[in-house]
């Protein structure tokens, strides 16, 4: 940790069933929808998206303080007028489980920096958790490296699920 600045943890925190379902259907169904939809995500616990002009070939949501299940359920309803029950779900199991790995990484990070355990407890419970979900596709043609400039959080820690070329961001602020 100390010479490369990050902590690699490979576990299989999402179970098959939830993969498929984050994977396999609530990702397609959110980036299916309509770009006006998806645009009209903003508001003030939902940073929302990003699309096309900033990053070609990246398409992005975020949903901040997600481990508030109103807040998934305030984004779910912008987008979709019946609230869409399954993709609600989804997110805040998902959440659930990416949140247990990172307080669990974050307690070990810090307890093996010699930091008591009040301080440790104290951190993770004033940390809000934000979840951006991502995907890429393939550009026909290269991009311009301005395009999409490389990804920094210099005051916060970033989780990342990979699937398939799809990344979903667990990002607590600090």
């Amino acid at each position: 940790m100390e010479t490369l600045g990050c902590v690699v943890v490979a576990h299989d925190a999402l179970g098959g069933e939830l993969r498929r379902d984050l994977f396999g259907v609530a990702m397609p169904e959110l980036f299916s929808l309509p770009l006006a939809a998806k645009q009209g995500s903003l508001s003030a616990h939902i940073s929302g998206y990003i699309g096309a002009a900033p990053a070609p070939g990246l398409e992005s949501m975020r949903v901040s303080d997600a481990s508030d299940a109103a807040n998934v359920r305030a984004f779910a309803g912008l987008l979709w007028p019946a609230g869409n029950t399954a993709f609600r779900g989804t997110m805040d199991a998902f959440v659930k489980e990416m949140l247990e790995m990172e307080r669990t990484v974050q307690e070990m990070i810090l307890e093996s920096l010699g930091v008591r355990k009040e301080h440790v407890a104290a951190h993770l419970e004033s940390l809000v958790y934000d979840v951006r979900l991502s995907r890429s596709t393939a550009l026909a043609v290269a991009a311009p490296a301005d395009g999409a400039a490389g990804a920094a959080d210099d005051d916060g820690v970033m989780y990342m699920v990979a699937h398939r070329g799809v990344l979903t961001n667990v990002f607590a602020d600090m």
